[in-house]
């Protein structure tokens, strides 16, 4: 709770661009977007994070957990999340938000 707010600014726009890099370039229908704070949020050790997941229309209540995914499988969304932020980010500023198409 205690950021600046030209920093949660800073941090809002991260995830928009993640958020945005993510629908481009994963197979995906949508994104969540969730922060998690204090012991009922799951925090051991409290700060500030954001997470971005992917979202699929068949799947409307994914559970949220690390060990879904293989290390490998993780691996090539890795490549596919930095590819999409690379071109993302070389592109100009009106041209970046929403979703393909959008």
């Amino acid at each position: 709770y205690a950021l600046p707010d030209d920093v949660a600014g800073e941090v809002a726009r991260m995830v928009r661009l993640v958020a945005t890099a993510m629908r481009r370039g994963y197979p995906c229908d949508g994104v969540a977007i969730r922060q998690n704070n204090e012991p009922a949020g799951g925090q051991d050790v409290w700060h500030v994070h954001t997470h971005v997941v992917p979202r699929h229309n068949d799947r409307p209540n994914p559970e949220y957990r690390h060990d879904l995914a293989d290390s490998a499988e993780r691996a090539r969304y890795a490549v596919l999340l930095r590819r999409s932020l690379e071109a993302l980010v070389q592109t100009p500023d009106s041209s970046r938000a929403g979703p393909p198409g959008g």
